[in-house]
């Protein structure tokens, strides 16, 4: 799913998703590494994290305020594992 803006306001930015291409630069950087730690503010439905945290075995740790989007991020774990 795309661009969510159902919550967003002037101090709330909507839910868009990051482009897997741009993950994928981000992975074969080689700044992310096995032992670092990935910190996501409004991580929204995990995707960064859980891409990042495959890609290079970093840890993740993804941080949302939106109830419903974490809802699907937590729905998104299980499914991934």
């Amino acid at each position: 799913m795309g661009r969510d803006d159902s919550n967003a306001d002037q101090y709330r930015y909507p839910y868009e998703p990051t482009p897997y291409s741009v993950l994928e630069r981000l992975a074969n950087t080689g700044l992310i590494r096995k032992g670092n730690t990935l910190l996501d503010y409004g991580c929204g439905k995990g995707r960064v994290d859980f891409f990042l945290s495959y890609q290079t075995r970093c840890r993740s740790i993804g941080i949302e305020y939106d109830e419903r989007i974490y809802r699907k991020a937590m729905e998104n774990k299980e499914t991934s594992l």
